[in-house]
């Protein structure tokens, strides 16, 4: 199938793979025959069309658990990737992660936010996840708390940053 429709497009496999590998990024490369050859393979599944950006993890970690709290997600969009991802970073949040999100009504638990095991960087990991995850900070706090200087003063910005890309698809 997939070389019937390379011809009736006329298109390389080398257009296609060159075209393929771009996808990762959203930013393909290539002239109008090539992309509607390209989706139309990946629509009729002669191509897989599930590649995915690099993502800098913190640790084996911090991949292995984005990855296996990510499939119990009902839903593998930006805003479950953000949020599982940034969980992830602290070895605290990747174990009381049931204390943090219900996996089955899909709802953040505020109250892990008080939790005596969280400690500042923590609180700093929840405040990202928790506001990457609704798009905004909850009425009860302080917002001062939430601000990008509060958040983002201590060593795992580099992961922050990542977190953020992943919400907003960069």
């Amino acid at each position: 199938m997939q070389e019937n429709l390379k011809a009736k497009y006329g298109t390389t496999t080398e257009e296609l793979k060159n075209a393929a590998s771009q996808i990762k990024w959203q930013n393909i490369k290539c002239n109008d025959r090539t992309r509607v050859s390209l989706i139309d393979l990946i629509a009729n599944g002669d191509i897989a069309g599930n590649a995915k950006p690099e993502i800098l993890f913190k640790s084996s970690e911090h991949e292995l658990f984005y990855n296996e709290m990510l499939s119990k997600c009902a839903y593998e969009d930006c805003y479950h990737r953000a949020l599982i991802y940034a969980l992830g970073i602290n070895e605290d949040t990747r174990h009381h992660i049931n204390e943090i999100y219900d996996f089955s009504t899909r709802c953040i638990k505020l109250n892990s936010l008080k939790a005596g095991w969280v400690t500042s960087s923590d609180l700093r990991v929840l405040r990202l996840a928790f506001n990457l995850f609704t798009d905004c900070v909850p009425e009860s706090t302080h917002k001062e708390r939430y601000a990008v200087g509060e958040v983002f003063n201590y060593g795992d910005a580099e992961y922050f940053f990542q977190a953020i890309k992943l919400r907003y698809n960069y």
